[in-house]
């Protein structure tokens, strides 16, 4: 849906909101670029908001924020980032607490004019708002230092708007009143907000896999997603198909890792002798090794929903199997050994496996035995698989039925970029 179709339904339901300052971004807005600052009286806020739902807008809220501020946003069919800055208030003053709220005096819908579908206040308004803003941000110490670092911006606007101070009725009241240690406090935690891990979120998140056979791109797909998308959104990226260690899973991480050692050096050593090594140690080591593997694979899904709890957006690499299939997951199942402890072993696996929740969407791609082939040998991987062994896991591939809520296809023929922007929003559609 256009971004126009969501102005032109505002217009239709008599919704009334104006562009009240940042005129000179609302061309990078309609690219993806930029936000564009929105005033609606909390009279009209109800029918507001219903008409951004309607049209795929998603309310995002800034840990620091700031009362009568919302932010929204929305994917684009092209996959650019929509975003919609919404004052009910008209605050300003320091870009960190906006501590005074302006009132406009006398304003009627001759002070309002259209661009590019988008209700904006004229020239005059604009400039009396501007020079009001600027001055009130010179108010503190930090509003004046973070004034100067915004300057480039100032200067885009004033040249849009023209250097002649025009007086307008504005009243100004002061709703907030920041001392200078907490605006210093917020300044720090803005100017370091991904070391705080802060950032805008969703009321809740969502919690995605995107899967495929071995050497179809997913990894491709997760990096685009995280560099496109990350700078206004909560993404973190987790791996399902080999976890990374973490505190909790530390030792099993461990463990898994020399089991996997020692079986590469076995099969090292039969492919140099020709001998085949003891089946018996080997099918143990194995079994050993994959319940390990589960053990982490759960634990990165319990960790994958309370962060999505928390607003954050999870891309996992790989998704937990809906059944017993032989990929990333239940690989005991089918064994043959009559080995007793390999027995045991088999049935703790299943239950690890039966016990791991389901994702909310996963992404499915299914390129073709050739594409995956070549895209395996061009893949820069520590015991990477061979050519027979890409082979024998496309196969098992085939019967792969992820966990997960909702099953969307991916087309393989498609650049990584379009397939991330169709990720994006398809899980836009899911947290609205």
């Amino acid at each position: 849906m256009s971004i126009d179709v969501f102005f032109k339904e505002l217009k239709e339901e008599e919704v009334f909101y104006f562009c009240w300052k940042g005129i000179g971004k609302i061309d990078d807005f309609y690219e993806g670029k930029s936000d564009v600052d929105l005033y609606i009286p909390p009279s009209e806020a109800i029918l507001f908001k219903k008409i951004l739902k309607r049209n795929g807008f998603v309310a995002f809220y800034w840990p620091l924020g700031v009362t009568g501020v919302e932010h929204f946003y929305k994917i684009g069919p092209k996959g650019e980032s929509y975003h919609l800055h919404a004052y009910f208030k008209l605050r300003t003053g320091s870009s960190l607490s906006k501590e005074f709220e302006l009132k406009l005096i006398n304003l009627d819908n001759n002070s309002i004019f259209e661009y590019k579908n988008i209700k904006t206040l004229n020239r005059d308004w604009m400039n009396a708002i501007h020079y009001k803003r600027l001055y009130l941000k010179k108010s503190s110490i930090l509003g004046r230092a973070f004034l100067k670092y915004k300057k480039p911006v100032y200067d885009v606007e004033e040249g849009l708007l023209g250097s002649v101070k025009v007086h307008k009725l504005i009243k100004v009241k002061k709703i907030v009143n920041h001392p200078f240690w907490l605006d210093l406090k917020l300044l720090i935690l803005i100017k370091y907000r991904r070391l705080c891990k802060l950032s805008k979120r969703p009321s809740s998140g969502v919690v995605v896999s995107i899967v495929g056979p071995d050497g179809s791109g997913k990894s491709t797909i997760s990096q685009v997603i995280q560099n496109k998308y990350s700078q206004n959104f909560s993404i973190t990226q987790l791996s399902f198909g080999k976890p990374s260690p973490r505190l909790n899973t530390f030792l099993f991480w461990l463990l898994r890792s020399v089991a996997i050692t020692i079986k590469h050096t076995f099969k090292k050593n039969k492919d140099s002798s020709g001998k085949k090594n003891s089946d018996k140690k080997h099918s143990l080591l194995e079994a050993i090794f994959y319940i390990f593997l589960a053990i982490e694979r759960r634990s990165i899904i319990n960790k994958s929903h309370k962060l999505a709890s928390k607003g954050v957006m999870v891309i996992l690499d790989r998704c937990p199997p809906k059944k017993n299939a032989g990929f990333d997951g239940y690989h005991l199942s089918n064994s043959k050994s009559d080995f007793f402890l390999f027995h045991m072993l088999k049935k703790i696996e299943t239950e690890i496996y039966d016990s791991i929740n389901p994702v909310d969407i996963a992404f499915v791609l299914n390129p073709t035995l050739h594409q995956v082939i070549e895209r395996n040998r061009n893949r820069k991987k520590k015991f990477k698989e061979t050519d027979i062994e890409i082979k024998e896991r496309f196969k098992i591939f085939s019967n792969f039925q992820p966990k997960s809520i909702y099953l969307l296809d991916l087309s393989s023929e498609l650049s990584p970029s379009d397939n991330a922007s169709l990720v994006m929003k398809k899980i836009f559609e899911k947290i609205i």
